[in-house]
């Protein structure tokens, strides 16, 4: 991707974002780009700097990807936005409101977003053609019925895949110099 293209990619996102985070009432958060791969997107309320700061972190690894996928995201981080707007942010880190709570999936789902407790497997299904830019060394190549995705961390526990009940297997550990 040359950089005319990316810069064209990056403004196409902050738009759409711009347009969700309006459409449901947060005109006051600022969309910040990050070069980082291990978050997609993340909505971020602070107060340690002496005054509040309201971002929407936005990874430059994944901006390849469809308008509906980050549409997806783009909801997925609103939904943790209104949790916040609804109970407060202080009162949601005391009372320890889960991050992917019932309170969150409620407003997932009233969104209409599909990114409900994903796992990468899920995630694959819903996007087939999800692209990621490498920026770490090594991934795992994993495989179920017809997928091939690759993931930066050795998955934890013996995943099955919901499609076709079959156990996903490591095809190899690449390095890519």
């Amino acid at each position: 991707m040359d950089i005319i293209d990316k810069k064209d990619k990056i403004s196409q996102i902050e738009m759409l974002a711009k347009e969700l985070l309006n459409k449901h009432g947060f005109n006051d958060f600022e969309i910040k780009f990050k070069k980082t791969s291990h978050v997609i997107a993340q909505a971020y309320i602070s107060t340690k700097k002496g005054y509040l700061e309201k971002y929407v972190y936005i990874s430059l690894s994944y901006i390849n990807n469809s308008k509906q996928f980050w549409i997806d995201v783009l909801l997925h981080e609103i939904a943790h936005l209104m949790v916040y707007r609804e109970y407060g942010y202080n009162i949601a880190r005391i009372n320890y409101i889960p991050s992917h709570g019932y309170i969150f999936q409620n407003y997932a789902k009233m969104l209409g977003t599909p990114l409900i407790n994903v796992n990468i497997v899920k995630f694959k299904h819903l996007y087939p053609d999800f692209n990621i830019i490498n920026l770490k060394r090594f991934y795992y190549l994993y495989k179920c019925c017809n997928f091939e995705f690759k993931a930066y961390r050795k998955l934890k526990y013996i995943q099955v895949c919901k499609t076709c009940k079959k156990q996903i297997t490591v095809l190899k550990i690449e390095n890519k110099t």
